[in-house]
């Protein structure tokens, strides 16, 4: 996880995560396989509700590809924003197809928000 500027607030600082090694977008130099070692508390079902809830920020015109099989993705890429965290949209790609988690400081924040009893 990186600390970021907001571009439209620069007095407000995000916790960037997921720009995965091999992404065609930013300053991607996060490992994958970290993610897999993240195992969440809040069911995955719930998570990925959660994100596709999120309206996508900073969509691009251009093509991103699946970093392991260079397939194209249909939708611009993009990141969103909830709360004081920003990740690319990809991310939720990775999430439903992969055995991977969040971070644990996104965890705690989603905690605070959904009802996971």
């Amino acid at each position: 996880m990186k600390a970021v500027k907001d571009v439209f607030d620069n007095k407000v600082t995000l916790q960037q995560f997921a720009n995965f090694k091999g992404m065609d977008y930013g300053d991607c130099d996060e490992s994958f396989d970290a993610f897999k070692n993240y195992h969440n508390s809040i069911p995955k079902e719930r998570i990925i509700r959660h994100i596709e809830s999120l309206e996508p920020n900073c969509c691009m015109p251009m093509t991103s590809h699946e970093i392991f099989t260079g397939e194209a993705f249909k939708l611009s890429p993009g990141y969103y924003r909830d709360g004081n965290f920003i990740f690319p949209t990809d991310f939720l790609h990775y999430l439903k197809e992969y055995d991977i988690g969040i971070p644990p400081e996104y965890e705690q924040y989603l905690s605070s928000l959904l009802d996971v009893t």
